[in-house]
């Protein structure tokens, strides 16, 4: 299956959330190089739990399609 046309939207919750860890971490007294990595570390936790999320639903829809079946 092709997934590449599905986009993941987020609500207004999850992009206030997103807003104001931009301006807290914006605040604190960090290097450029420091702010970089914590910003990129943050990401990477972020995508990561994405995946791991999706995985564990698209498994979960499968089980329960077996049993259905």
């Amino acid at each position: 299956m092709d997934f590449s046309g599905y986009c993941i939207s987020r609500t207004k919750e999850a992009l206030q959330l997103a807003q104001d860890l931009s301006e807290y971490v914006r605040s604190l007294p960090l290097t450029n190089e420091q702010n970089d990595k914590l910003v990129s570390m943050m990401a990477d936790c972020t995508q990561r739990f994405e995946s791991d999320a999706f995985a564990l639903g698209l498994k979960a829809g499968v089980q329960a399609a077996k049993e259905l079946l």
